[in-house]
């Protein structure tokens, strides 16, 4: 039967056999080809066959293997993989790995096809954050600015003999970092932190044609925060995450019956996903968060919610988690960073948040807001919440479900 796809990709569970191997002839059968969503799996090698394995986040790893990691193990991919592919009837793999396959040389990018680990050409020479196939050719994005020895920036095509980069000379691919990639509408889309793409001005997403880059209208501003009310987006925040700012206030107003499941996306400004700001300057740091909220019934002044530890939390993107490459000249390079995608309906009533997290409450002096912070009159029950590290959780859902107004 026919895989099917999310916009993240096929899941890997529709190809994951039962000691946790991938399925690459149940791929071939259903004749898919495009990204792997692997989000909520953890990833090793098989160290006698080479073979890739995967199970479930707090499920235990198959008898043969000795542990697990997020990155595939020390007889093959030895660092952090972030990307997966079908392609061509292989399992194509991304990330910042440069061997494969018992120490074969593979920058950044192999394929397993069942037997064997083989690199695609000579790869390239950064860090790999996406992987699609648009036209026939695997499409990587990432951090890289050569692809088979050859200039292309931040993305380029492998067509199955060679790589090319998608548009021509010095305005090829994109100003900065790509983290992300679909298609639609036989349109290649690229999404990520750069500000152009093919030379012209493009805001964090692009569309390729197979011949040219356009921009998406206005593109997009990385908001900070988002909230959503019984599953009903209620507002976004004015305020690009890349604005330089300690602290933030925003209002929302919208019209909801009890009971409430009121949900929060919360992102630390960080420039890039190496989870430092300020980079290149004197004052390149690790970012630390915060947040603070509070919700009033407008026609009784009475306060319905707060944030305190009752909010449930997931973090979904930390970095660095090597807090060592804080100082470090190019923190895209060496600072290592987790992210995963938003489970899907979470802000629902429905679903289910049993396994997340208590929110972590933190005091003022810790969290250091400035610049307004202390204009708001606050609830005395509303705390600074965030996830148990302030400097290395980035991206973090929370959740609270209101059955009534609480006593002001």
């Amino acid at each position: 039967r026919a895989a099917q796809a999310s916009p993240h990709g096929a899941s890997l569970n529709q190809f994951l056999t039962a000691d946790g191997r991938f399925d690459l002839p149940a791929a071939l059968r259903s004749g898919y080809q495009g990204p792997v969503d692997a989000a909520g799996f953890h990833t090793t090698l098989d160290p006698q066959s080479g073979a890739p394995l995967f199970a479930r986040e707090g499920q235990p790893a198959p008898a043969a293997v000795g542990g697990w990691s997020t990155a595939f193990g020390d007889e093959g991919l030895r660092d952090t993989v972030y990307a997966l592919a079908v392609y061509n009837g292989k399992l194509a793999v991304a990330g910042r790995f440069t061997t494969a396959g018992f120490f074969a040389a593979a920058n950044r990018l192999a394929t397993w096809n069942g037997n064997a680990w083989t690199p695609l050409g000579s790869g390239l020479n950064d860090i790999v954050y996406a992987l699609t196939v648009y036209n026939g050719a695997l499409i990587a994005g990432g951090q890289f600015t050569q692809a088979g020895g050859n200039p292309a920036n931040r993305i380029a095509s492998w067509n199955g003999t060679v790589w090319n980069s998608l548009g021509v000379g010095a305005a090829n691919g994109t100003n900065n970092l790509v983290s992300s990639l679909a298609v639609f509408n036989n349109i290649l889309i690229a999404g990520g932190v750069f500000t152009q793409a093919g030379g012209a001005s493009a805001s964090r997403i692009a569309s390729w044609n197979g011949t040219a880059w356009s921009a998406l209208g206005t593109g997009v501003n990385n908001r900070v925060t988002a909230m959503a009310v019984n599953g009903t987006n209620v507002g976004k925040d004015s305020v690009p995450i890349t604005t330089e700012r300690s602290f933030n206030a925003e209002t929302f107003t919208f019209t909801a019956s009890y009971p409430l499941t009121i949900a929060i996306e919360a992102n630390d400004f960080k420039q890039t996903d190496s989870g430092i700001e300020y980079i290149g300057k004197p004052t390149q740091q690790m970012g630390d968060g915060g947040l603070i909220a509070q919700i009033t019934d407008v026609s009784t002044g009475r306060v319905i919610a707060v944030t305190n530890a009752n909010w449930k939390t997931l973090v979904i993107q930390q970095a660095p988690l090597n807090p060592s490459c804080e100082k470090d000249a190019d923190p895209d390079k060496t600072c290592k960073f987790s992210s995963m995608a938003a489970p899907a309906d979470w802000t629902n009533a429905r679903f289910d948040d049993s396994a997340w997290t208590p929110a972590t409450v933190w005091s003022a002096a810790a969290v250091g807001p400035k610049g307004g912070y202390d204009e708001v009159g606050w609830n005395s029950s509303a705390k600074l919440v965030w996830g148990t590290d302030l400097h290395i959780d980035n991206t973090i859902l929370l959740r609270l479900q209101v059955k009534a107004a609480i006593s002001s």
